[in-house]
């Protein structure tokens, strides 16, 4: 049954359980109405007939009794007369002869009434005493009457209500299933894959609000399914080069299950074992497992599942691995553990890279560089040991020179031969061949120039400020030449006689703030007598001051400032070198 004969249907379904509500309460009503009208007719119309007769019945006056009862049944709609002594004794009856005949029995309602005659009575009474009673018959046809014609008007009028409604139902179902009909011809345009198919809008109720709501889902599910399209065409070109890679990469790739079992394996990785071909490598391996087919050490997978499977990432292992023809190959397993939507284990997947060649490699390097490192040492070693010999030779020298100035040079001279032998000193017994702990190496210097000079702390002090630094010898040898320049002349003349005083040295580096190359400052100072202000460094006849400042301008490429308040200070300032390191 379709749609709009169901509402039809169920509308006329209403419509007449309401009418005949309607009419069962009027009737009702109609019918109360009469019996009550009826009653108090009859009951008043009886005790105005036991009014009028009392003093006939009083008297025995019968004929004046006939009178009255003839009088009586003039009145519309009374069936019968009778007058009884106190007795049961008819006095005085006239009317039907049939209802005269039957028993007496007074009506209480409309409803009990069965031979059409309502029955109603009225006691003759004086002074507290009954006398006798009066009987009155009503027809109540008129009243049948009455309330069949108003049923039946009923009955019409609910029928032709009954009608109109089954045509404004009609009417109704026709624009309902007008607008469902539209909706029925989208669904099934849309489920033979029309998708975005639109319906046709009128007026503004309820149906066009759900005629418009099923516009705007069909143009999301064409818009969804242009969009599952775009995304499986996506996916079948993701898994397209996913295979492409997968099968043409050059490192090894596989799948397996946690227990060690092989799903896949590409060509790399069955040739990188020496396998022809992935199906030959993953029948052979999974007759037992991966760890007892492939691993030198067997244990080592299980310890590895066991940290991947804690994981999300891709953890990088070193590995051994047993090649078809026995050979043992070392690799890079990079591995970790796929995961279903529920996080539970899917399979592993995971790289192998073939690392031998280059392990010999790192091998041979190593060697080299070990054996690069002691011919480095060997080297800072045996400088420092000619400089000695040449340190020694010009002391051995000094013993066959008579002159003092002589003496004073030759002196000079080897110390600046052991402030750079000191350099390689500390090279040599350096883990770094490249550069030396600075800090170390002006202590060091300070302590032998000293020891040269026979100064003693008591009466020279010093001072060192100097920042953990680590310098390569490009930079070590002329500051460690300046500083052996400096410091000697301050132990020689910045103190005569038995004078005390200070002396103090400092290197500091800084960083710009742009991050560019490190600046560096090497001060040396001593609150002795200083140099005269007449003294022009630069033309001063010192092959020390000359050869201070050829090494801070000519090779560290930075200026020289003499600052001669109390005392003497001599500052250096240069940039770092641009040098590669030496290995």
């Amino acid at each position: 049954m379709s749609f709009r004969y169901k509402t039809i249907i169920g509308i006329a379904i209403i419509e007449a359980v309401m009418l005949a509500l309607l009419v069962f309460n009027a009737l009702y009503i109609l019918t109360s109405s009469n019996e009550k009208e009826l009653i108090k007719r009859a009951q008043t119309t009886a005790e105005l007939f036991a009014t009028s007769n009392k003093d006939a019945v009083l008297s025995h006056d019968l004929a004046t009794l006939e009178s009255f009862v003839g009088d009586v049944l003039k009145h519309p709609g009374i069936i019968y007369a009778r007058v009884k002594d106190r007795d049961g004794h008819v006095l005085a009856q006239k009317g039907d002869v049939r209802a005269l005949e039957r028993p007496f029995q007074p009506d209480t309602n409309y409803v009990d009434i069965e031979d059409g005659i309502f029955d109603a009575c009225s006691l003759i009474i004086e002074s507290g005493t009954t006398y006798g009673r009066v009987e009155i018959g009503f027809a109540i046809n008129e009243i049948d009457a009455t309330i069949a014609s108003a049923q039946n008007q009923s009955i019409a009028f609910s029928g032709v209500a009954i009608i109109i409604t089954a045509i404004f139902s009609l009417i109704l179902g026709v624009y309902l299933t007008r607008s469902v009909n539209h909706l029925r011809s989208g669904a099934e345009n849309i489920s033979a894959g029309n998708l975005g198919y639109q319906i046709t809008i009128t007026g503004k109720d309820e149906l066009s609000a759900a005629a418009n709501a099923f516009n705007m889902m069909s143009r999301k599910l064409e818009q969804l399914e242009a969009d599952r399209l775009l995304q499986n065409k996506e996916l079948q070109e993701s898994e397209k080069t996913y295979r492409q890679t997968f099968e043409t990469t050059p490192i090894g790739m596989f799948h397996s299950t946690v227990d060690g079992q092989l799903i896949r394996a590409n060509p790399s990785l069955a040739a990188m074992l020496g396998y022809d071909s992935p199906d030959e490598l993953i029948r052979i391996v999974n007759k037992s497992s991966i760890a007892e087919q492939l691993y030198v050490d067997p244990e080592k997978r299980t310890n590895i599942i066991n940290e991947v499977l804690n994981l999300h990432d891709w953890p990088v292992y070193e590995n051994q691995y047993k090649c078809k023809d026995g050979k043992v190959i070392t690799a890079n397993l990079t591995i970790r553990s796929v995961r279903n939507s529920d996080d539970s284990i899917n399979h592993i997947e995971g790289f192998v890279e073939d690392i031998t060649e280059r392990k010999r490699s790192e091998l041979t390097i190593k060697s080299s560089l070990e054996e690069k490192s002691l011919l480095l040492k060997e080297i800072h070693h045996r400088v420092k040991n000619n400089m000695q010999v040449i340190s020694s030779l010009i002391n051995y020298q000094c013993n066959f020179i008579t002159d003092n100035q002589y003496i004073e040079m030759f002196k000079e001279s080897q110390n600046r031969i052991k402030t750079m032998s000191l350099v390689h000193e500390k090279l040599y017994l350096s883990t770094n061949y490249s550069s030396i702990d600075f800090d170390s190496y002006i202590l060091s210097l300070a302590n032998n120039l000293f020891t040269s000079y026979a100064v003693t702390p008591s009466k020279t002090a010093l001072k060192i400020d100097v920042s953990k630094i680590n310098l390569g010898i490009d930079i070590a040898i002329p500051c460690g030449l300046i500083i052996n320049e400096l410091l000697s002349n301050a132990l020689k003349h910045g103190f005569p006689s038995d004078q005390t005083g200070e002396i103090r040295i400092s290197f500091k580096r800084t960083q710009p703030s742009d991050g560019s190359k490190y600046n560096y400052e090497l001060s040396v100072s001593d609150n002795g007598i200083g140099i005269p202000k007449n003294i022009d460094i630069r033309n001063f006849q010192s092959a020390g001051l000359q050869l201070v400042i050829n090494l801070s301008e000519h090779q560290l490429h930075g200026q020289v400032e003499l600052v001669r308040d109390n005392g003497t200070q001599f500052k250096i300032s240069f940039e770092e070198l641009d040098y590669k390191i030496r290995i």
